[in-house]
């Protein structure tokens, strides 16, 4: 049986913006492959859009604009995490096997996922890919990356990424003998050729054929 590739967009994007994000990524998978792109339950607000684009040289998508969650000032806090757990854990199991591949916030919420979630639940991805993320700054999931997380993973991360610090520390809460690491030489969003995409493909194809 094949797996599935349940695809987590970023802040303010969606699920057509991340389909469109990925499409160079995506002709690289392995043909036939299920690929579910989820939205985000959560709409940011204006004044949250506009200021993430005025400090941002990232140009404007189209709306709607969506986030997994709503932070708090000091990041602490994720409101609406619950729900988001719940969301994702849904859809690996409605489409299991199942793996993840989240990009900016949707790496973080990727990450939590895998570390929440019990590793013999229908609902456990088999693995994760995160691309351009960093570890959760929530309270409430600290005490999950304790200890390695044990969900095989690949972590991907340009060089010209002003998040790279964050997506090297978030590798080193993986354990070490199921990571996977990839620097390639572009900026923050998802590789769509050179090794960085290979990487991604690779590894997806490795369990979509298990």
């Amino acid at each position: 049986m094949r797996a599935s590739l349940v695809v987590l967009h970023g802040y303010t994007m969606n699920a057509e913006t991340m389909r469109e994000h990925m499409s160079a990524l995506a002709q690289r998978l392995p043909a036939g492959m299920n690929v579910v792109y989820a939205p985000a339950p959560q709409t940011c607000s204006e004044g949250a859009v506009e200021r993430f684009y005025r400090g941002s040289s990232l140009a404007r998508l189209p709306p709607p604009y969506l986030t997994w969650w709503d932070a708090s000032d000091d990041g602490s806090e994720y409101r609406g995490w619950e729900e988001t757990r719940d969301a994702v854990r849904a859809l690996v199991a409605r489409h299991s096997p199942a793996g993840l591949l989240g990009f900016s916030q949707g790496a973080i919420v990727a990450a939590a996922v895998a570390a929440t979630t019990e590793r013999d639940a229908t609902s456990a991805p088999s693995f994760v890919v995160l691309v351009a993320g960093r570890t959760p700054r929530a309270s409430a999931l600290e005490p999950y990356f304790r200890e390695p997380v044990p969900v095989p993973s690949l972590h991907v991360w340009g060089r010209r990424d002003g998040m790279a610090s964050g997506s090297r520390e978030l590798s080193g809460r993986f354990k070490e003998s199921t990571r996977e690491v990839v620097v390639w030489s572009g900026g923050h969003r998802v590789p769509g050729d050179g090794p960085g995409a290979e990487a991604i493909a690779a590894f997806v194809g490795r369990y979509a054929r298990a």
